[in-house]
């Protein structure tokens, strides 16, 4: 990641296509899609990876707290 601060302001290079974005331009993504606070690589909005999902039932929230694919997803209630 690169990161250049001119006039105060911090640019980032797209992790996607290198393009310059400004600070209040930069979404922070995980390669697996997941949007981030700083966290991950910056991008601009046309290079946004698409959520990928769990890879045993491809659902894409964070809490996916599946089985592996030999039964039903687990409800956070019941895991905490």
């Amino acid at each position: 990641m690169t990161a250049e601060i001119r006039s105060g302001i911090v640019y980032h290079d797209c992790f996607g296509c290198g393009e310059e974005i400004d600070e209040d331009e930069v979404s922070w993504a995980m390669p697996d899609g997941r949007l981030t606070v700083m966290r991950g690589d910056p991008y601009c909005d046309s290079c946004l990876p698409e959520p990928q999902g769990c890879e045993h039932c491809g659902n894409v929230d964070e809490t996916c707290v599946c089985d592996g694919g030999i039964g039903p997803r687990i409800p956070m209630e019941v895991v905490k």
